[in-house]
């Protein structure tokens, strides 16, 4: 059986296209590869449901037994702080490891910023000085990069190992150049948005420190589709995206802008029994960054929905938004009012659960999907 090289992808934002580009990306250099990770674990050429972004140390292990019989040369996972914290990696040699960034998430349960950034930072001590890639736009990326003696650095604000250059942002596609040791490769690609230039830039640097050539992957980026549920378009100028964090959602709003949407319609809600100081400060964001807000629920669990909702309306600083409760009524109303108020620069955004097809209420998981209600309310 041969040796399995691990790469592990952890941070906030990001982590999964950036892991799915990578998969992506090892595939067209003709390499077999698995990917374990939060939508769902290709394995040579069965796909399974994920369970947990990072499977338990048990299932883990099984989980890497039928890679390594599948014949796999790669396998890419997305590495969770919980699965951090808990050693669900333990016993793991990462041949290479990559951080995106990091932002408020999952304060429920580290209850603190250095908690969750200490917890990230345990991936790049497996084995000790594994190859690293970091994107030093980001403060706590800086960090670890500092205290790492073997990490290559991306970036697009900051002098680094692969930085882009001569970025265009459009609303169907970006193109830009990647810039490393003095030469550039020109990239055009399907994603849309600055951040998908980091997770793009990342992809590469450490795809290319595998030893393919940098050209060849610039040109293999113009094939890749985004993943489920990640600024994925399903219908002309509707989105939906798994921003569910501050940092996420004002990101995707800011890159919908900068790609020539002047007009944004906002659907949204924040998760149940979940870090409840976010709420606010996602009302906030979208009341700056969107023109118009449909406050909604979003895996209430045991928690009230309009309680909830109502904490989000707090951060509003206008009047520009309503509270729908049912997400299912609050996407047609939204959807309505899209359709009615659309010009050439609109877009509508549904963010917070991505490639989910659940909702979590009370202690049931009832079965339900932003894209499938989407298909069947433009249907009708």
């Amino acid at each position: 059986m041969k040796n399995l090289k691990i790469i592990g992808i952890t941070g906030t934002n990001g982590k999964t296209t950036t892991a799915f580009l990578i998969y992506h990306l090892l595939k067209k250099m003709g390499q077999k590869t698995s990917l374990v990770g939060t939508i769902k674990y290709l394995i040579g050429s069965k796909t399974y449901k994920a369970k947990l972004t990072t499977p338990g140390f048990i299932d883990l292990g099984k989980i890497i037994k039928k890679i390594k019989e599948a014949g796999s040369d790669f396998v890419v996972i997305e590495v969770s702080s919980h699965g951090l914290i808990q050693g669900r990696v333990k016993g793991l040699k990462f041949c290479r490891c990559l951080f995106t960034n990091l932002s408020r998430d999952h304060l429920d349960y580290h209850k603190t910023m250095k908690n969750y950034f200490n917890a990230k930072k345990k991936l790049f001590s497996s084995p000790k000085n594994v190859i690293s890639f970091i994107n030093i736009d980001d403060c706590h990326g800086r960090k670890i990069a500092k205290e790492l003696k073997k990490a290559s650095s991306f970036a697009i604000k900051s002098q680094a190992d692969f930085r882009a250059e001569n970025i265009v942002l459009e609303k169907n596609q970006s193109s830009f150049e990647i810039v490393s040791s003095h030469k550039r490769y020109k990239v055009k690609t399907h994603l849309c948005g600055r951040y998908n230039v980091l997770n793009i830039l990342g992809a590469v640097g450490l795809v290319f420190s595998l030893g393919f050539p940098l050209s060849k992957l610039a040109r293999a980026v113009s094939s890749f589709r985004s993943p489920p549920g990640r600024l994925e378009p399903v219908a002309k100028d509707l989105f939906i995206d798994y921003a569910h964090t501050p940092d996420a959602l004002s990101n995707v709003l800011e890159n919908l802008r900068e790609s020539g949407y002047k007009k944004i319609i906002c659907l949204f809600g924040c998760g149940g029994d979940r870090d409840k100081g976010k709420r606010r400060l996602m009302g906030q964001i979208a009341s700056a960054r969107a023109d118009f807000t449909f406050i909604t629920s979003d895996n209430p669990r045991s928690e009230d929905s309009l309680k909830i909702c109502s904490q989000i309306e707090k951060g509003f600083k206008n009047k520009k938004y309503s509270v729908i409760v049912d997400r299912y009524k609050a996407i047609d109303e939204a959807i309505k009012f899209f359709l009615k108020n659309k010009s050439n620069d609109s877009c509508f955004l549904i963010a917070g659960k991505g490639h989910e097809d659940y909702q979590i209420i009370k202690d049931k998981r009832i079965p339900f999907s932003d894209k499938k209600a989407v298909k069947q309310l433009l249907k009708r």
